[in-house]
């Protein structure tokens, strides 16, 4: 008899839908300007990131 190892690993699908419901969440409620600023920043570093890395374009 197989052992239950837990809950089955999420597809990349799945895992894209999740987070869709997640920002739909988001976008009902008010985001404070803190975690707007945290954003950009975190958004100018990726970018920083991947440019020295020579990509060129966004993942996705």
């Amino acid at each position: 008899m197989p052992q239950d190892s837990g809950p089955e690993p999420k597809g990349e699908a799945e895992i894209a839908a999740a987070a869709g419901r997640v920002l739909d969440d988001l976008k009902a409620e008010p985001v404070p300007e803190k975690i707007l600023q945290l954003a950009r920043k975190l958004d100018e570093v990726i970018a920083g990131r991947r440019k020295a890395a020579g990509v060129t374009t966004k993942p996705g």
